[in-house]
């Protein structure tokens, strides 16, 4: 099997950076994205779900914390990006901006599904729209966000 034969548009492939960016080490990253798993994926569209919990949650323990549904949301745009890009191009992407409205407080205890599709993609940039919504499709934040395309120097 080549390299063209493992796709970014391959849920277990996108499962397999979600645990690659887990286990990468300690801090925020590692402690808040366990059990997030691939839903959907297809060219440039990207559908994450994860069962929110106590760890997710604001001061008030009630709600998830906002800062946590931006976290959601800068991971499915990179990831998002990846599935327009083929392995062997080795680009990667850095959020440059992220404008997130918080629609609703979104309550702990549901599972939620996040959203980002990449609505377009020139050499240096890509763009994609995001939201976060719970299993009956009501939608509780949604964002814009900028990606800077890199290549690393080899």
């Amino acid at each position: 099997m080549n390299n063209t034969n493992i796709s970014c548009q391959n849920p277990a492939t996108i499962d397999h950076f979600i645990h690659l960016m887990a286990k990468k080490g300690g801090g925020f990253d590692m402690k808040n994205i366990e059990g997030l798993k691939t839903k959907k994926v297809e060219y440039g569209y990207l559908e994450l779900e994860i069962l929110t919990t106590e760890q997710h949650t604001n001061y008030s323990r009630f709600y998830i914390h906002g800062a946590f549904q931006c976290f959601l949301f800068d991971i499915t745009s990179v990831l998002s990006f990846k599935t327009t890009d083929p392995l062997e191009d080795y680009s990667y992407a850095i959020t440059i901006n992220i404008n997130t409205t918080l629609i609703t407080p979104l309550p702990m205890g549901k599972r939620i599904r996040v959203v980002a599709k990449i609505e377009k993609k020139t050499s240096s940039m890509a763009f994609s729209n995001c939201s976060i919504m719970d299993e009956e499709g009501n939608v509780y934040s949604t964002a814009s966000v900028i990606l800077r395309i890199a290549k690393p120097s080899l």
